[in-house]
């Protein structure tokens, strides 16, 4: 888009020149100037579409988002399979809907050494849960926790967690931000 408005400016511009000088070899100079600036936008819409495809559309890249991203689950990547037709029946589809997104939903402690840790979970479908914390550390480290056949957990639940084993934690949930009716106010 900005590099169609540049393209534009300089079309302008050249018009410009063109009209009030009527000297030839200006309006070749800055046709050819302008020439090159459409390469180069054409060069640099081919870079995009290249990335986009290797990388995806989306602006928030996945592997980014899995590095820094406090939200996002601690998956690792597969490693990607281009078919060789595209007649290749679908798997891994999601007949019950998507699982809902990342939430923090508390923390955990450790009563022996004080130590608090966030507990992040989301909901895959059923009665099934992800849930994982990270450490405190400078490089937050991702930690999945292992629950009794993905069970939802609930206050003062005790979990362990694998870099910790001798430990045991206590799960605190955050209260739920239920809906709210007032029936007498009215908006």
């Amino acid at each position: 888009m900005i590099g169609y408005v540049l393209i534009g400016i300089v079309i302008l511009v050249v018009y410009l020149i063109a009209k009030n000088n009527s000297d030839v070899t200006d309006i070749d100079k800055y046709s050819e100037v302008a020439g090159n600036l459409m390469n180069e936008n054409d060069q640099l819409k081919q870079k995009l579409d290249i990335l986009e495809r290797e990388y995806g559309s989306d602006s928030t890249n996945i592997n980014y988002r899995r590095l820094y991203d406090t939200l996002a689950m601690p998956y690792r990547r597969i490693p990607s399979i281009v078919p060789d037709s595209i007649d290749v029946v679908p798997i891994n589809v999601n007949t019950q809907g998507g699982p809902e997104p990342v939430q923090a939903l508390g923390y955990i402690t450790n009563g022996t050494d004080d130590q608090v840790l966030q507990l992040f979970g989301r909901k895959l479908y059923d009665d099934n849960y992800d849930y994982y914390t990270q450490t405190n550390d400078e490089i937050k480290v991702k930690i999945p926790i292992d629950t009794n056949n993905n069970q939802e957990l609930h206050d003062d639940d005790t979990v362990s967690i694998t870099p910790y084993n001798t430990k045991t934690w206590s799960v605190h949930l955050y209260e739920v931000d239920y809906p709210r009716y007032l029936p007498n106010v009215i908006y």
